[in-house]
């Protein structure tokens, strides 16, 4: 949208484009007056801002993904689903993890869809002692644990592959997956942190 109008003032030179997930500002002016070496006067060339607003700044909808901050909410979370016979689908994500930004939203909304499933995210950095206990290498990586076991990894944003794997997990809570005991997915989408 060009040409912006709040509280009855005009700002001709601002513009706002509004995407799914992030609102970019833009400013554009050209100012005159005086600069040390220019006559009185001289316009001087434009100046420009963008700003974007995105996911990060932006409340976040996490949908029915929970959060891991600490070891003990993490035990917390496994015994829970333990007790209600319920699979874990785990996301370890990284901040500075560009493939991971990636599938935030595919996560959430997995998460929406498969509301029978337990969905976890850890960032990496912030709890250390379950990204060494389930040694994860590479970003992101989705596990899907029952009964505090791992039965299935995923390594790297690959979305059709976490998609397929969601659905069958829901559909078959017995958590037994029929085509390979303990099944690794790879892609080349991912960052390593060794």
């Amino acid at each position: 949208m060009e040409g912006v109008l709040h509280n009855g003032k005009a700002f001709p030179n601002l513009s706002i484009i509004i995407t799914e997930g992030s609102i970019f500002l833009g400013f554009s002016a050209r100012v005159t007056g005086r600069r040390e070496g220019r006559k009185e006067g001289r316009k001087r060339r434009g100046c420009a801002l963008l700003l974007c607003l995105g996911a990060t700044t932006m409340a976040a909808d996490h949908g029915n993904v929970h959060v891991v901050n600490s070891k003990q909410l993490w035990e917390t979370k496994v015994e829970d689903a333990k007790s209600r016979g319920k699979i874990i689908v785990v996301d370890f994500t990284a901040t500075w993890c560009g493939p991971c930004r990636l599938m935030a939203p595919v996560f959430t909304d997995l998460s929406k869809k498969y509301d029978i499933l337990i969905f976890l995210k850890v960032d990496v950095d912030e709890v250390q002692e379950v990204t060494t206990e389930w040694e994860i290498r590479a970003m992101p990586t989705f596990l899907f644990i029952k009964d505090g076991k791992q039965i299935d990894k995923i390594v790297g944003a690959n979305r059709a592959d976490l998609e397929k794997k969601c659905h069958y997990y829901a559909t078959n809570q017995s958590g037994i997956d029929l085509h390979a005991s303990k099944h690794v997915s790879s892609s080349p989408s991912r960052c390593h942190i060794c």
